[in-house]
């Protein structure tokens, strides 16, 4: 059962994320005070609710614009390949907001963090008792070391796999080039994924931390049913996936190599991965369905296809995740 009445703080709020928890917040039944803190106010577009300027590495406009709340839902990361920032933002950054959070009295931290930190898979339904945390790059030792502090100090932490909507700018848009840098569907797009919608995804973080009763610990989030990589493109209709042909696993692996992805980016989008998420069903209730998307997705996706700007991977020597 959710707190009727409940004052919240989303850290990163103009985020992809981020926008789609305020918006969750914003949109519940229960009245709800939302502070939003983002890096620039004038930055569009404007997340509704009492808005604060601030930065997870400056301690002061955490305490601004956590103060008098109950919870705080932190989803400010950076997920980029800089080692010294992945350190400074997503390690010492969330050590702030915890530092903050216990001065400030707020004792419900959600933290939005990344399946990454089990390390490259294949991994066929695993719930979160079942994985070790081997996180095999900088961004994702980050991501770790973030989790262990928000979980060190009696919060919850969400992890994503992979997540689309209006606003996605690696996934869709990877999966996009991968496939065209193959030349086709790799073992017919059977590839199965955790995939969750942004909207869904800011739902169970504002769920998660305005329970009743708080329930900390560390939670996959997924559809009961993980998703085939041709019924996601088809889906999203980017492109139609019947029209791709099929292509060997191993052909694939030497396009992907020659097109710039390694061999974790291969995995990543070539292999299975999926996890299971009865234990979040249980914490917040059935509210995880299946994938559904609408035409704004599918506009978002499309406007971006022709893009010149858009390439993926960036790099050859780390992977985003």
């Amino acid at each position: 059962m959710l707190i009727e009445t409940s004052k919240v703080a989303i850290l990163g709020a103009n985020g992809f994320i981020g926008r789609a928890v305020v918006e969750s917040a914003t949109s519940s039944r229960g009245e709800t005070t939302v502070h939003s803190m983002v890096r620039r106010t004038s930055s569009p577009p404007r997340p509704p609710g009492e808005l604060y300027a601030g930065d997870v590495r400056d301690i002061g406009s955490i305490r601004a614009a956590i103060r008098g709340m109950d919870a705080v839902i932190h989803a400010a990361s950076y997920i980029g390949y800089d080692a010294a920032l992945c350190r400074e933002t997503n390690v010492a950054g969330t050590l702030n907001v915890v530092e903050a959070c216990a001065v400030e009295g707020v004792d419900r931290i959600v933290y939005v963090s990344t399946a990454s930190v089990y390390g490259t898979g294949p991994h066929r339904g695993p719930a979160e008792s079942e994985l070790e945390i081997r996180p095999e790059s900088a961004l994702s030792r980050s991501r770790a070391d973030a989790e262990n502090l928000v979980l060190d100090s009696g919060g919850t932490v969400l992890r994503p796999d992979m997540v689309l909507g209006a606003g996605d700018r690696w996934f869709v848009p990877g999966l996009m080039r991968f496939t065209d840098a193959v030349d086709g569907l790799v073992d017919g797009g059977t590839t199965r994924m955790s995939v969750v919608h942004v909207r869904d995804l800011g739902a169970a973080a504002f769920q998660l931390a305005v329970l009743d009763t708080p329930s900390p610990g560390a939670y996959n989030i997924a559809y009961e049913q993980p998703a085939e990589v041709r019924e996601i493109m088809d889906l999203l209709r980017v492109p139609a996936a019947p029209s791709l042909p099929s292509v060997a696993s191993a052909d694939a692996r030497k396009l992907a190599t020659n097109a710039g992805f390694t061999t974790r980016q291969f995995s990543l989008l070539a292999s299975d991965h999926w996890f299971d998420a009865g234990k979040l069903r249980s914490a917040i209730g059935p509210g995880l369905g299946e994938l559904v998307v609408d035409g704004t997705d599918r506009a978002w996706y499309q406007s971006l296809k022709p893009r010149s700007d858009l390439r993926w991977p960036p790099g050859r020597i780390v992977s985003k995740r």
